[in-house]
C-alpha cells in the first residue's frame, strides 16, 4: 500500500506540472523548476528512515548534483532548436548529463578525501 501511495502522489505531481505547462508554459516551467521531485523523495526517505542525519546527508548530496544537471538544460534546447529529433535530443542530453555526473562525483570524492 505504501508504494501505491508513493506512486500515486508522484504521478499526480508530474501530471499537474504537465497540464500547467500546456496552459501556461512559464507556470509549468516554474513548477518543474521547483525541487518537487526532491521534496517528494526527501519526504519519502525521511518517512521510511525517520533519520534526520541521513536525510540531511541526502539533501546535501542533492545540492551537489544540481550543478552538473544543468548541462541537460543547455544541450536539450540547443539540439531541439537545430531540428534534431526529440528522442535523439533527450538521449544525448541525458547521456551528457550522466557523463558530467560521473566526472563531478569523482571531483567531489577527490575533495572530500583530502
Amino acid at each position: 500500500m505504501q508504494y501505491f501511495i508513493k506512486i500515486l502522489v508522484t504521478t499526480v505531481m508530474v501530471i499537474l506540472i504537465s497540464e500547467a505547462a500546456k496552459r501556461n508554459q512559464m507556470a509549468g516551467a516554474m513548477l518543474a523548476a521547483l525541487p518537487t521531485t526532491s521534496i517528494i523523495a526527501i519526504t519519502w526517505y525521511y518517512y521510511d528512515t525517520a533519520n534526520k542525519a541521513q536525510t540531511a546527508g541526502l539533501v546535501e548530496d542533492i545540492f551537489y548534483m544540481v550543478l552538473p544537471s544543468l548541462i541537460f538544460f543547455i544541450i536539450l534546447p540547443y539540439m531541439l532548436r537545430r531540428d534534431y529529433s526529440f528522442a535523439a535530443s533527450i538521449g544525448v542530453s541525458s547521456a551528457a548529463t550522466a557523463g558530467v555526473y560521473l566526472i563531478f562525483i569523482k571531483l567531489l570524492d577527490m575533495f572530500k578525501t583530502n
